[in-house]
């Protein structure tokens, strides 16, 4: 399910000898592709390389360009992945790179700067798909003001490790890692160190292991927030230190004084 156009080739050899079907090409350029309901605009790779046997095909590129990429409300700019591999086994295909490159993304009202991603691994099966790297140094993340952040913020340092990701052919997903930040501020609320383990699914975000610094005090426990009507969200944690005066501010809009 997948669709390049206006595409411009150089150096194409292709050879058919018995089973065997090699696919070479120099330079491959797409303005537009899509697969499935990804959209991909200006599209490049080098060093194109593909062998087709009965029971396998085996794809190699090199350079491989996006300007841009859009998915579901997720958009990625800038993409560029060093070499990428593609293994189709019958009801597996497995897709590697050993680096993949953005200049920005955003998603779910998150903007982030440059990512450098190791070891991305993507295995589908039978229209399931699995995706897992090595951990991510998300650098600084701006938070949009809009309905999840009514006044936006910044997250630093923000560092993802062991990240698993699974979509199921319905439509389902979860994805689950370690993660990690070294402060920044929501709204007016100021965020030191933070650590926990995510697990998130449609319907909810898992927070297990929690440890936070949040408004000179310490959070420690674990959440379950709802992402929809269905779920019901759920806090069991200690609260100790917090700066009660700037917590009743948050509600009251002015500040007075609390002991």
């Amino acid at each position: 399910d997948y669709d390049l156009r206006n595409v411009d080739a150089a150096g194409v050899n292709v050879t058919d000898s018995g089973n065997r079907t090699n696919v070479t090409i120099d330079r491959l350029r797409a303005a537009e592709a899509s697969i499935g309901a990804t959209r991909v605009r200006s599209l490049s790779a080098d060093n194109f390389d593909l062998v087709d046997l009965p029971a396998t095909t085996d794809i190699r590129m090199s350079n491989v360009r996006a300007e841009r990429l859009d998915a579901e409300g997720t958009r990625v700019d800038g993409l560029v992945a060093d070499r990428i591999t593609i293994e189709d086994r019958g009801p597996t295909t497995v897709v590697y790179s050993n680096s993949v490159r953005m200049a920005s993304a955003e998603a779910g009202g998150a903007i982030l700067g440059s990512l450098n991603i190791a070891g991305v691994r993507l295995t589908i099966r039978s229209g399931r798909v699995e995706a897992v790297s090595q951990d991510i140094d998300a650098g600084t993340v701006q938070l949009r003001a809009g309905d999840t952040f009514a006044e936006g913020g910044t997250l630093e340092n923000v560092r993802i490790g062991q990240p698993v990701f699974i979509l199921e052919p319905s439509g389902r997903y979860r994805a689950s890692a370690d993660m990690s930040l070294g402060g920044g501020i929501i709204g007016s609320i100021p965020l030191g160190a933070a650590t926990a383990r995510v697990n998130a699914t449609n319907d909810n975000v898992e927070l297990t292991g929690l440890n936070a610094e949040v408004m000179d005090g310490r959070v420690e426990g674990q959440a379950l927030i709802a992402l929809n009507s269905r779920s019901r969200s759920d806090i069991n944690a200690s609260f100790t230190g917090l700066d009660l005066s700037k917590l009743v501010a948050l509600g009251a809009g002015r500040v007075i004084p609390f002991e």
